[in-house]
């Protein structure tokens, strides 16, 4: 989260900066577990497809869909071992900006795919 607070301003993210961070997220989240980065990815599913269905029932009287979900779920996508490490203000921003760019995050970056599949043809040529 460190990493991203200089591109965070303002409540939101700087237009310039938003490729950037998609990049930086995709790259941090293919350091996780496999097990780990798929229950992020349905997780970050489930949260923006609630968010999304405008013909679901509000969930709380006071407060918004997507605002709850993002409450509720911010704590089991940023786990710190300290609570009090954990700036909830950045880390509402973190998620919500997980939901709504879920898909390109959590999606390999195609100049690394395109490196991999580079890097097995040569490896298969040399052989």
């Amino acid at each position: 989260m460190t990493l991203l607070r200089p591109f965070l301003c303002t409540g939101v993210l700087q237009p310039q900066c938003e490729s950037v961070a998609i990049e930086a997220l995709q790259l941090c989240t293919l350091l996780l577990p496999p097990a780990s980065r798929r229950k992020l990815q349905l997780l970050m599913r489930m949260m923006s497809r609630i968010s999304q269905n405008v013909d679901m029932p509000r969930l709380h009287p006071a407060i918004g869909t997507r605002t709850l979900m993002v409450h509720t779920f911010s704590g089991c996508v940023l786990s710190s071992a300290e609570e009090c490490d954990l700036d909830e203000l950045l880390a509402t921003r973190l998620v919500s900006f997980l939901m709504d760019h879920q898909q390109s995050i959590l999606s390999v970056p195609e100049y690394l795919l395109s490196a991999i599949r580079d890097h097995i043809q040569y490896l298969r040529t040399v052989q």
